[in-house]
């Protein structure tokens, strides 16, 4: 983020979003610690623009308004499940989206993490366990760089059920902005 804000000066910026995962642990994550996150955003941007401006709707505005920062926090409200990784991140919400398409594969994959023998201790990063068991699972030709693209692909069941959870997850007005069919159908 701090170097597309440094490329301001000599590339347009009409629009930054700002992706990031809470990695709060499921049960954690509540209105409170969304808005820390993304107040903790606002503060750093705020350390490189002092002059920008904070919108209602929680995006920023720089360079009199030509410049728009969206924060973008990945979550999902599903309870604690044992077919959902547990810390609160892109992959999670994925995970959601496949298992509201295919529960069965969602409890396949739960499943199969429950019965490994000796599983790697937890780690920072078994939430990928997830989202990788699916992809090896059922698109293994697509690999890890194409797996994402595949969930958002029109007529993959999953696409629906993830477009339903990020417009219950995103304002309407950086739905709007984004164009979310042209980006999806990529």
């Amino acid at each position: 983020m701090s170097t597309r804000l440094k490329e301001r000066s000599t590339q347009t910026v009409d629009h930054l979003i700002v992706n990031m995962d809470t990695d709060a642990d499921d049960e954690d994550l509540d209105v409170t610690s969304r808005e820390n996150v993304a107040r903790a955003v606002r503060a750093r941007i705020r350390l490189q623009v002092p002059t920008m401006v904070e919108l209602e709707d929680g995006d920023v505005l720089l360079d009199d308004g030509r410049s728009r920062i969206s924060i973008v926090l990945w979550s999902t409200p599903d309870p604690p499940s044992s077919d959902l990784p547990q810390k609160q991140t892109l992959e999670r919400l994925v995970c959601a989206a496949l298992r509201d398409a295919h529960p069965e594969r969602a409890r396949s994959v739960a499943e199969w993490l429950a019965a490994r023998p000796s599983p790697p201790a937890a780690s920072p990063k078994s939430y990928k366990s997830f989202s990788w068991s699916h992809m090896a699972g059922w698109s293994p030709e697509h690999g890890c760089d194409d797996f994402f693209r595949l969930v958002c692909r029109t007529g993959e069941p999953a696409e629906s059920k993830l477009r339903e959870r990020l417009l219950a997850l995103l304002p309407a007005s950086l739905m709007t902005r984004l164009f979310l069919q042209p980006v999806i159908d990529r």
